[in-house]
């Protein structure tokens, strides 16, 4: 999220609550390019012979960890809405992972207000079960005041 729109969440009056992402190594000889590395591999060994320059610059891509974002703060924000609730009026995420759909339908028991938003194609299809009480947001409507 943009610092702009953040501040301008907080100046609304919400109480923006984020977390860190955590980056993780990627190993890529476990992975579907486990070929395609091993292609790189031998293309490097044979190089060596020719152009020994190029060869360890493919050694040095090669060995490069690549990193990947993780966010396992599922269980996080489900706690701290759940440790807020008597005290917070509703809650915006901006998540459209299937998992949360247990926490909104329990905000809309507690007769919470419960806005989702997300991209299309990233909304959980367990919030089509969900029949009032929830507004679901396309993230693309959103953009001019994301950036």
């Amino acid at each position: 999220m943009s610092e702009a729109f953040q501040k301008t969440v907080k100046n609304i009056g919400y109480t923006l609550v984020s977390k860190e992402v955590k980056w993780v190594p990627v190993s890529l000889d476990k992975s579907h390019f486990k070929q395609f590395i091993l292609k790189l591999n031998k293309i490097s060994k044979g190089l060596e012979k020719t152009n020994q320059g190029m060869a360890d610059e493919i050694k040095l891509v090669l060995e490069t960890p690549i990193l990947r974002r993780k966010c396992d703060f599922d269980c996080e924000i489900a706690i701290d809405m759940m440790e807020k609730l008597s005290s917070i009026d509703g809650v915006i995420l901006f998540s459209g992972d299937g998992d949360y759909v247990a926490l909104i339908k329990e905000l809309i028991k507690n007769k919470k207000q419960a806005i989702v938003v997300a991209l299309k194609n990233t909304m959980g299809k367990e919030y089509a079960l969900i029949k009032k009480g929830v507004f679901i947001c396309n993230v693309k409507k959103l953009k001019e005041y994301l950036m």
